[in-house]
């Protein structure tokens, strides 16, 4: 799962931004009404060249993002921005995002660099996770150890040739409740086992994971909970000179310290998350470890928790005329037996982004389940038409849709089993959104951009979805599309079968920027993990411009939908 998020931003780096979480939180139940109050416009500042070393590094100002380009064979270009000690920042790339065309070519990924004040000690390198990915290979997160100007070096995978322009941002990361790990780097011995764990409470913790060893953390459950954790490690990138970065997997352990109720290795990307029902009262156990016994490196382990509450179904529900109500928020426990379905109404506006989580009331084991859960679908007005939804599988237990309508949809959940299933039944509205009108297939027709996300349809063969958003000269625009199902990691995917492409027009429809591509290779950043195609534009002018989704293969129906995120 991820961690890292879009937070609000402050302190030194960048003026505040919205927040766009793409996981929802345990206790989320209204989510983010896309009502949000635009972020100040990104202008990024432009290369000085010569920038080639950190004597000549350009400057970055209070509003720190930079626009460059690595135009020739073997071209570096270093960037310097001052940095408090013990400040979390976000390091993101729009290279492949800004010109697909130019860095599209098998390996040519942009790697960046961050170096101490001293201009030549390495602290972390982002490495491509794969260079023939069309991936921009963003830090996730890292925390300042001292204060000071420090130095950002981008560099080309393969050297050998021309690439392209790029833009980048960098920005604090505000974290809830952050805990620091008490072992320090280096040190050995005082959390590696359950009798010495750290007590944690729901928040975010920084560790640092040295090699062949175990942190383990005590927390304390005082009522029926669903509880969740995640990991933002292997995204960080590899700290100083070495060259792997740290695959964490995390184990929930049982109040005796040895029992293990569930573990995860890879949930987006290379790293870890998992979700749990814990019915007992008492103290138990996560251990952060590593997959190779050499990983090394620094850590951000995000804690969860939300009872699981009291409130039970009402039989009889096995028909949706029968449903019992629900609403965005709602946690309800039950059971299900073959041949009686429990069916659940709620309401829901078009544009909404919905989660549907069931997890056990019993044992629940990744990878091996002692309990079979329920299978659950989101139907339809009618009660019977299923509506397009995906599934991240054993780890986090969500099904997930996006609304193309507005009115009274069901969840049902079902089995096969003779003996009773019980369960826990959430549901939670992520975000909401404004929906296209049609027709807007041409600027002419556009669709102003309304507020920070809009939801629409690629209908029909062919179809054009067209919005029109204003821009200052110089300002970085990122548009995400969140449509299509994949397998970057377990989150991808509302049921949508849309290969999206996203285009950049002015106002005579001429093309400024293209992402589009294949489903196979997809232009994206890796903060997130998720296969979300996006576009990065740095505008030349100031005035209206237009995006444009489609269907890369021409297609068009019903299963086409996306959300078009604006940040």
């Amino acid at each position: 799962m991820r961690i890292t998020g879009r937070y609000v931003t402050g302190a030194i780096l960048l003026a505040a931004v919205a927040v766009v979480a793409i996981i929802p939180a345990c206790g989320g139940g209204g989510g983010d009404d896309g009502g949000s109050a635009a972020a100040p416009p990104v202008i990024p500042a432009s290369e000085a060249e010569p920038n080639n070393t950190a004597a000549t590094a350009t400057t970055l100002g209070a509003n720190i993002a930079g626009a460059g380009a690595l135009a020739a064979a073997g071209d570096i270009d270093f960037w310097s921005f001052s940095a408090t000690a013990g400040t979390d920042i976000e390091i993101e790339l729009f290279a492949n995002r800004r010109a697909l065309a130019a860095w599209s070519a098998p390996g040519n990924a942009i790697v960046a660099t961050l170096f101490a004040p001293d201009g030549t000690t390495t602290l972390v390198k982002n490495t491509p996770i794969n260079a023939f990915a069309l991936l921009d290979n963003d830090i996730a997160i890292f925390r300042v150890a001292a204060s000071g100007t420090h130095f950002l070096r981008l560099t080309q995978f393969f050297p050998g040739g021309a690439a392209g322009p790029y833009a980048f941002t960098i920005k604090t990361v505000s974290l809830s409740n952050l805990q620091t790990e008490v072992e320090a780097p280096g040190v050995t011995g005082v959390n590696d086992t359950s009798a010495g764990a750290q007590a944690i409470t729901p928040g975010t913790v920084f560790g640092y994971h040295g090699p062949n060893n175990f942190d383990f953390y005590s927390f304390v459950i005082s009522a029926p909970s669903i509880v969740r954790f995640g990991t933002t490690a292997y995204r960080n990138g590899s700290i100083s000179t070495l060259a792997a970065r740290f695959d964490p997997i995390i184990d929930l352990i049982a109040t005796n310290g040895t029992t293990l109720l569930k573990l995860d290795d890879d949930d987006i990307f290379f790293d870890s998350g998992l979700a749990y029902r814990i019915n007992t009262p008492g103290t138990y156990f996560l251990n952060v470890r590593h997959f190779n016994a050499t990983d090394e490196g620094p850590y951000y382990l995000s804690f969860e928790s939300v009872a699981a509450g009291s409130a039970t179904e009402t039989e009889p529900n096995n028909l949706s005329t029968t449903a019992n109500p629900i609403a965005y928020g709602s946690i309800l426990n039950g059971s299900v037996i073959g041949g009686d379905d429990d069916f659940f109404s709620f309401t829901g506006t078009a544009g909404d982004m919905v989660y549907v989580q069931v997890l056990s009331t019993t044992a629940d084991v990744q990878g091996s389940p002692t309990a079979v859960l329920p299978t659950s679908s989101i139907l339809a007005s009618d009660g019977v038409t299923v509506v397009p939804s995906a599934t991240e599988g054993t780890d986090l237990r969500f099904r997930r849709t996006i609304l193309t309508a507005s009115g009274t949809f069901f969840v049902r959940l079902t089995t096969g089993s003779a003996t009773a299933l019980p369960y826990t039944l959430r549901l939670i509205r992520q975000q909401s959104s404004g929906l296209e009108t049609e027709p807007n297939n041409t600027v002419a027709a556009a669709n102003a951009f309304p507020g920070s996300r809009v939801t629409g349809v690629i209908g029909t063969a062919g179809d054009l979805d067209t919005y029109s958003f204003s821009a200052t000269a110089g300002e970085l625009v990122v548009f995400s599309v969140e449509a299509n199902f994949a397998t970057a990691s377990n989150l991808d995917g509302w049921g949508s079968v849309l290969v999206p492409g996203l285009q950049i027009l002015d106002s005579t429809a001429a093309v400024l920027a293209t992402s589009n591509t294949t489903s196979a290779r997809v232009p994206r950043g890796d903060i997130t993990g998720l296969r979300l195609v996006e576009i990065a534009f740095v505008a030349p002018g100031s005035g209206t411009f237009y995006v444009q989704v489609s269907d890369t293969t021409g297609a068009g129906g019903a299963n086409r939908f996306y959300t078009l995120v604006k940040r």
